[in-house]
């Protein structure tokens, strides 16, 4: 009883520590060897994507029965703790630990799921399944630390006619604007990459494409943005060769969409080497 205490009190402190996949491989290894289990495994699921992490013990007997126990939280089964045992004895003896080990498993990673949870919907638009600004910051953030010799393209979108729709045809009409902008954007840059950066504003942020390749996006949304039939947008662009730089493409393609959105012409007056 003592050393079924210790090691529930073992596995807890390791999933307290690190509940990333080598904090877990870690746990199965302890609590494998703790229960002299051949065999002792996990597989989590979150929507379409599955993981699976196992360990055997090295030396132990071929597994003959296996178990499963489910992991939960709040009523959502999110996985699986699945116990290999090399005799039935052992099946049966080794039950109610492995009751607490997946208690402790649904405990704890359904905690780290629902924060995870929240971190998400703290940097995204939910309804355009897009980033949002708290997500673009983070990102700036992150790449002005970093400061890696990967370069960072920036490109500033303002979408035209969003008040004057939802004034006219009212807000479901320019929620449609909003949708249909999006969607027009992820056709040349993907949309992972997009963030909505105010009520009409979007910004796209590429990292690690040549300037050449940037380019040819760039131009080819410009050109489609002249179509009468695309979503009307004032845009501006700049490309810098490392990701610490990025503040300062931020700035230049925010100027750039000001003079687009003010009729000063498209991207005139910047440096050769800036010009995209």
């Amino acid at each position: 009883m003592r050393d079924s205490m210790d090691l529930m009190i073992q596995c807890l402190e390791i999933l307290k520590e690190d509940s990333t996949r080598r904090g877990l491989e870690r746990f199965l290894r302890t609590a494998a060897r703790g229960l002299k289990l051949p065999a002792l495994a996990i597989h989590l699921k979150q929507g379409e994507r599955r993981r699976q992490l196992s360990c055997r013990t090295a030396g132990s007997r071929a597994v003959r029965f296996v178990f499963r126990l489910p992991l939960e939280s709040r009523g959502v089964t999110f996985g699986t703790l699945v116990v290999g045992c090399n005799s039935l004895f052992q099946n049966l003896r080794v039950r109610k630990s492995c009751r607490s080990l997946a208690l402790l498993l649904s405990t704890e990673l359904g905690y780290r799921r629902r924060e995870e949870s929240l971190r998400r919907a703290a940097h995204a638009d939910a309804f355009l399944k897009v980033k949002n600004r708290n997500a673009m910051e983070a990102h700036r953030r992150a790449l002005m630390k970093r400061n890696a010799p990967r370069s960072v393209g920036v490109v500033y979108l303002d979408l035209n006619g969003l008040k004057q729709t939802n004034d006219r045809y009212g807000h479901k009409a320019g929620d449609r604007l909003l949708q249909r902008a999006v969607n027009f954007f992820a056709a040349y840059f993907p949309r992972e990459h997009i963030y909505r950066a105010g009520g009409d504003e979007f910004v796209i942020l590429e990292s690690g494409l040549q300037e050449a390749s940037f380019s040819v996006r760039v131009r080819n949304l410009r050109k489609a943005l002249k179509a009468h039939t695309a979503p009307q947008a004032a845009m501006g662009a700049a490309w810098r060769a490392r990701e610490g730089l990025i503040q300062e493409a931020l700035d230049e393609a925010d100027a750039e969409m000001y003079r687009d959105k003010n009729g000063a012409g498209r991207f005139r007056g910047t440096k050769k080497q800036k010009q995209i």
